[in-house]
């Protein structure tokens, strides 16, 4: 990973871009007075000033961050590391990783609700509680968008995005969402539960009439209105012995 220098290189070009804008701001400005236009009066002097960049790399995966934190950490200072190291003037990145964060009382904004959902998003239990909390009711579409996407959720942002429908850039209510997510999902398990039982039905009298496997699989896919792969699963599963 190439972090620190790929973000190293971003604020230099930015910082180039604010030196050329600098100089052709000089450039025009000595041209209108009337003065000539040359290296000298051109170049940065003690009265400029650039605007400072501040980079923060976000990392939101669910594994830790393994990779390199500064510039130095990219280095082979070869035998005598700890004499060059010394010496190196290093860059460090600012790295924010949310999984590592503990204390979230510091955040007042809806980055708080995001930075919750990603630091809990491998703990089920915990996860459950959050979509009770009333905070959660009322969110910014920004925010709703945000953390769908960030927990890798389709089918959450499909509710959101049906809330849309009713609202003019307000606010999105994310325990609605994930409710009628668990309905459609207890729904999706009752109705696989009743495929499950007429599809071993189908299985056991083909066996009992001592039907083929193709016959029982053709039983299968047109009663159930399954595909051949589904069929063959259903087979597999309630026609071993």
């Amino acid at each position: 990973m190439t972090m620190p220098y790929r973000i190293l290189q971003y604020q230099l070009s930015n910082y180039r871009e604010q030196l050329e804008r600098i100089k052709k701001q000089k450039e025009k400005d000595l041209r209108e007075q009337g003065h000539a236009v040359n290296y000298f009066n051109l170049h940065f002097g003690a009265e400029d000033r650039l605007c400072p960049i501040y980079t923060i790399c976000f990392y939101h995966g669910t594994e830790k961050w393994t990779g390199p934190r500064s510039l130095k950490d990219m280095m082979d200072f070869g035998g005598e590391a700890e004499v060059w190291r010394s010496c190196f003037q290093d860059y460090h990145m600012i790295l924010f990783c949310a999984g590592e964060q503990t204390d979230l009382s510091v955040f007042h904004t809806e980055l708080k609700l995001l930075l919750e959902v990603l630091c809990l998003r491998q703990n089920k239990e915990e996860m459950d509680k959050l979509w009770i909390r009333e905070e959660f009711s009322h969110v910014r579409w920004e925010t709703a968008e945000t953390i769908a996407v960030m927990t890798d959720s389709t089918e959450l942002l499909e509710k959101l995005e049906q809330q849309i429908k009713d609202h003019e850039g307000g606010e999105y209510n994310m325990c609605l969402a994930m409710e009628e997510l668990r309905r459609d999902w207890r729904a999706q398990g009752e109705l696989y539960g009743i495929a499950q039982g007429k599809a071993e039905e189908i299985v056991a009298m083909g066996l009992e009439f001592g039907l083929s496997k193709s016959d029982i699989l053709n039983r299968l896919q047109n009663k159930l209105l399954v595909s051949e792969r589904k069929a063959e699963e259903y087979l597999g599963m309630f026609g071993s012995p």
